[in-house]
């Protein structure tokens, strides 16, 4: 990524945490990755076998070229949520993708889905390679 775009893209996750973009930023080393519901709300934890994935800040992420010839970030790998086995209750109609810094409460990216996709108990939900993306005027 070029020095510029990791500038831009650092004073928007500045803003997104709340701070000033010229404020004192250091990307983090992990990002956390979670599932939200139509209604916004984080899956619940409590007995679902739900829990948010944790990421590599660098190397799961890579710019790369949107078909209309812009760039963008997208995800080089799959999350699967849960990591391993399957949801031990059922986690509602999933509709968002969400990026958290570590043990932060408010998302810094959220990614609306085109569909809604229902996780029963015994299920899981996968996002593949290429379903998260920013384009570069964005980031």
């Amino acid at each position: 990524m070029s020095a510029i775009r990791q500038d831009i893209r650092e004073a928007a996750l500045r803003v997104q945490a709340g701070l000033s973009p010229t404020a004192a930023y250091s990307t983090p080393t992990t990002y956390e990755a979670g599932l939200l519901t139509e209604s916004g709300a984080e899956v619940s934890t409590s007995g679902t076998g739900y829990a948010r994935r944790t990421l590599a800040s660098s190397g799961f992420f890579a710019v790369g070229d949107s078909p209309l010839g812009n760039k963008w970030v997208t995800n080089t790998g799959t999350i699967r949520f849960p990591a391993s086995g399957a949801a031990t209750a059922s986690w509602g109609a999933i509709k968002h993708v969400a990026l958290w810094e570590p043990g932060e409460s408010e998302p810094l990216f959220i990614f609306s889905r085109d569909d809604t996709e229902s996780v029963l108990t015994g299920g899981s939900y996968t996002v593949a390679p290429d379903d998260l993306q920013l384009l570069d005027n964005i980031i």
